[in-house]
């Protein structure tokens, strides 16, 4: 994707958007500098490298982040997105012996520069980048060569720093679950035929040492799984939602853009709801006054009729009813009540037309 020069002093110039920007070109994408607004900047304006997730995923690429201080040499690792020591972002699209091939932001195009140069600033971060996962899987390689490239597998696939202290924490647990059946083993081998007593409170001492760490050990894994799968479930929402071709689904995504600390989109005004729920995903939250509040703010600008749900919903209705009602300004519509419209012997009949007359009765 060809750039004009941009001089990286200009107050306007975001360096690692310009990367994005420059990797979805490169895959056939194109996208509006006006899709980052909605994350979040540094004090300087600029989006900090913490976000190039983030942003990558707004302009629908996916990534893969690697564990490294040094270039990768596989050639599957590139095009990525690496941040320097200096804390530029560049983009490396291809390696060989003693070049690489790199596009720096505010360029025209990439130019091959020798790999001294990046010894001499080694990379903080490195992302490898690719397009889209749809076309990636349907080549033709083994499954566990596009599996990254899944919508589940790919998200997974990125929590394995997180769930290698788990399988750890497994292996530990399983380890220690023997600590009973060896104390009982000795305890009637050793103990009771010895009078040993010493030798028993030493042997419990451990045992219950054993089952502290096992208890802790227990905990920590489950609260390891707990973050992971929250997530997981977050990041699977947004893709799914983002497949979606309503466009108030794609309005609802933009509010909040997957993350969770974006969510009171306006005051009292939570789109939380929106993450992991498709449709209309924003409450008003706060007490009777405040949500009143909300909603005469809302009549002010013309709006008259409102469709409300709560959780759990009839409960909800209640409180809504007997807290919120009293504060608002509302008025009765006039509504024809209804009645039953019934037949000669009292049956219920579906249609708006009544008999004239009643059939004789015999």
């Amino acid at each position: 994707m060809k750039q004009e020069n941009i001089p990286l002093a200009d107050v306007n110039f975001d360096p690692l958007i310009a990367c994005v920007r420059e990797l979805t070109g490169h895959f056939g994408f194109t996208t509006r500098q006006s899709e980052f607004d909605m994350l979040a900047r540094d004090e300087n304006g600029k989006l900090p490298f913490h976000q190039a997730g983030a942003a990558l995923e707004v302009a629908g690429l996916d990534f893969e982040k690697v564990e490294s201080r040094r270039l990768p040499r596989q050639a599957d690792q590139y095009p990525a997105l690496v941040r320097l020591s200096s804390g530029v972002p560049i983009i490396v699209y291809e390696l060989n012996d003693d070049q690489a091939l790199i596009w720096r932001p505010g360029t025209a195009a990439a130019v091959w520069e020798s790999m001294a140069v990046l010894t001499a600033e080694p990379p903080l971060n490195f992302l490898t980048v690719w397009g889209d996962p749809d076309v990636l899987r349907d080549q033709s390689a083994p499954w566990h060569a596009t599996a990254k490239y899944h919508w589940f597998w790919g998200e997974l696939r990125k929590e394995r720093p997180a769930l290698q202290p788990v399988l750890l924490a497994s292996l530990i647990i399983n380890l220690l679950s023997i600590a009973l059946p060896l104390f009982t083993m000795n305890v009637y081998d050793r103990v009771i035929p010895n009078h040993a007593t010493a030798s028993l409170w030493v042997l419990a001492i451990g045992v219950l040492l054993a089952f502290s760490l096992e208890f802790a050990l227990r905990r920590a894994r489950t609260d390891v799984l707990d973050e992971v799968g929250r997530r997981l479930d977050l990041k699977l929402s947004q893709k799914i939602f983002a497949r979606m071709d309503s466009v108030g689904q794609q309005r609802m995504g933009q509010l909040h853009g997957g993350r969770r600390d974006k969510l009171e989109i306006s005051p009292n005004l939570w789109a939380g709801v929106g993450l992991v729920r498709g449709g209309a995903g924003t409450a008003l939250v706060g007490d009777a006054q405040t949500v009143a509040t909300r909603i005469r703010e809302y009549q002010d600008v013309g709006i008259d009729t409102f469709i409300l749900s709560g959780y759990p919903h009839l409960e909800e209705a209640y409180r809504f009813a007997e807290l919120v009602f009293p504060l608002l300004k509302l008025r009765s519509a006039n509504v024809t009540p209804l009645r039953a419209n019934t037949g000669p012997f009292g049956e219920t009949i579906a249609g708006e037309h009544r008999p004239l007359q009643k059939a004789s009765q015999s």
